[in-house]
């Protein structure tokens, strides 16, 4: 596999351009991907690889599986292809479960859950219609800001199909690319049109930036007033003070950027009350190279102010769907010494002063 690394090597011409589809899905350039090294998305993103080499280790997963006598350098391979999670929230007769990193599912079923085209087409297409015998697939898919892939596996018969694209598109190109080739190999007799499914889900994908426009101004509270700008500037810590939210005034504008980054700034809008968005359109959010979010929730930030100068501002991100509450960050009160000696103490609605 000497196509595979985790190192960065940006003088390395053999690596593919990277591209965000813009809303018409014309290809709009962004800068390479600098993952890996000791990054902090290494574990998720870090490891560049090509199909040859996939296919190759897919093919030694699938002999390992078959033989587990088989001297390879692969281990636990039956506990990371068999079923630990089911992934049907009712009883089925028909088997589909999570591994360890691995979905498991019997055909004719549906595949793709771990993709984003669920967000697009639901329920989503059923694979391997009209077969003669249950098949079992085995895959997995990934999905960052410059490229999507997938890949296939039908264990019975050694048979791998791997997908690698250099864009993040409207839709999850590389899962219905993997799906239409798998059907393909099946040669089951009812197969899905996936010309028109990754039409219509693409379709839906930039529909979906202009509903979250709408539902904001939806639940938007018009004619409320906003506290001078100087009121909400400040850096915000979360509770372990390991990720900040920078709030700074630039040229009468309120901006905010992530762990003070300020090259990487966005500007906020007055939403209602002290609650500011910072919502980007689709062709802005591929511009800046951004993962695609749909939940509105996620861009606007909430502020409690208050004037006592022993307490924090606190700003309130709903971040993660997972907590609808959201997460609270705090502003730095000045009886803390410096960031390295804030505590979780110096980090309350009401705080001693720190001598």
């Amino acid at each position: 596999m000497e196509g595979t690394t985790t190192q960065v090597t940006p003088d390395n011409d053999n690596v593919a351009q990277t591209y965000m589809a813009l809303s018409d899905s014309t290809p709009f350039h962004i800068p390479k991907p600098q993952q890996g090294d000791g990054k902090i998305a290494e574990g998720a993103a870090g490891i560049q690889s090509n199909v040859r080499d996939l296919l190759k280790f897919y093919k030694a997963l699938m002999v390992a599986k078959q033989d587990p006598e088989k001297r390879t350098p692969l281990k636990e391979i039956e506990a990371i292809t068999s079923a630990h999670i089911p992934l049907e929230s009712q009883p089925s007769a028909s088997e589909r479960s999570y591994g360890l990193g691995l979905v498991r599912t019997m055909l004719p079923g549906s595949l793709g859950i771990v993709g984003l085209n669920p967000m697009y087409v639901n329920p989503m297409p059923l694979v391997g219609k009209g077969l003669d015998e249950p098949r079992l697939c085995i895959y997995h898919q990934g999905s960052i800001p410059w490229g999507l892939s997938s890949a296939h596996l039908l264990p019975d018969t050694n048979t791998a199909i791997v997908v690698l694209t250099n864009s993040m598109a409207n839709n999850d190109v590389a899962d219905w690319l993997g799906q239409l080739l798998l059907e393909t190999i099946l040669d089951n007799p009812d197969k899905n049109d996936y010309v028109n499914i990754a039409k219509d889900s693409a379709k839906f994908s930039v529909e979906l930036w202009l509903r979250m426009e709408r539902n904001l101004e939806k639940h938007r509270e018009p004619h409320t007033t906003q506290r001078s700008l100087a009121n909400y500037v400040g850096i915000y810590w979360n509770i372990i003070h390991n990720w900040c939210i920078d709030i700074y005034e630039d040229n009468g504008i309120l901006k905010v950027c992530f762990q003070q980054q300020r090259e990487e700034s966005y500007e906020l809008n007055h939403y209602h009350h002290d609650t500011f968005s910072w919502q980007l359109t689709r062709n802005e959010d591929a511009r800046r190279g951004r993962f695609p979010v749909l939940d509105p929730e996620f861009y606007l930030l909430r502020f409690s102010v208050v004037s006592n100068r022993y307490q924090s501002n606190q700003l309130i991100w709903k971040h993660d769907p997972d907590v609808p509450s959201g997460e609270t960050f705090y502003t730095s009160p000045p009886g803390c010494i410096s960031k390295s000696t804030i505590t979780g103490s110096c980090l309350t609605n009401e705080l001693d002063a720190v001598d």
